[in-house]
C-alpha cells in the first residue's frame, strides 16, 4: 500500500483488525481507512508488510510482530535494499490503540537490518520454539546475503535469533 505522503510512495504498510462480528464489515472495505491499527514504513520503496507474522518472541505471554521490509535501505544509501526486519512486542498499550497510522521506525522495539547492499534481509520469516521455554526464535531469510565476511557473493544466509541475543544491528550468521 502506498502512504499518503507522496515522498513515502511505496513505504508499505500492515494493518491490524482485532475480530469483529461479521455484520460489522462491509462487502468491500479499505483497509488504509477501516483497519484498527496501522504501520507504514519511514521510506520510499520501503515495502513493508511483504513479510509478517506474530510470535511469541519475548516470552511474555502477548503476541508480538515482526514485520519486513526486504528491500528496504539499512542506514546508508551503500546499503541499498539490505533489508530490514522490524520487532514490536505485544504490550496492551500500542495494541490496543485504534484508528491510527502510525510509522514503524517510530515504535519498534527492536530493528535487525541486512549487513550489505542487496542482501534483502526479511525476504523470509519463519519462528521455531524450544519445548522448554515460552520464547520463539525469530528466522529470517536473506536469499542475497554475501556471508559474513563477504567471501559468498550473494550465496544467501539464514538467520536465527532469540531474544536473549544481544541487540546489535547486523544479524550473526
Amino acid at each position: 500500500a502506498d502512504d499518503d505522503e507522496a515522498e513515502r510512495s511505496r513505504a508499505g504498510a500492515v494493518y491490524l483488525v482485532r475480530g469483529r462480528e461479521r455484520e460489522a464489515w462491509k462487502r468491500r472495505s479499505d483497509l488504509s481507512r477501516d483497519a484498527d491499527l496501522g504501520f507504514t514504513g519511514k521510506f520510499e520503496d520501503e515495502h513493508i508488510g511483504r513479510n509478517l507474522m506474530m510470535l511469541q518472541w519475548d516470552g511474555a505471554g502477548s503476541l508480538d510482530l515482526a514485520a519486513a521490509a526486504n528491500l528496504a535501505p539499512a542506514g546508508t544509501p551503500a546499503r541499498e535494499r539490505a533489508g530490514r526486519v522490524f520487532l514490536v512486542m505485544g504490550r496492551g498499550d500500542l495494541f490496543a490503540i485504534t484508528a491510527q497510522r502510525l510509522i514503524l521506525d517510530d515504535v519498534v522495539d527492536r530493528l535487525i537490518e541486512g549487513g550489505g547492499a542487496k542482501d534483502q534481509c526479511g525476504y523470509a520469516l519463519g519462528r521455531s520454539r524450544d519445548a522448554t521455554s515460552p520464547r520463539e526464535r525469530l528466522i529470517i531469510g536473506a536469499p542475497f546475503a554475501d556471508g559474513r565476511r563477504g567471501e559468498r557473493g550473494d550465496a544467501g544466509e539464514i538467520y536465527i535469533i532469540g531474544s536473549d541475543a544481544p541487540s546489535s544491528s547486523r544479524p550473526a550468521p
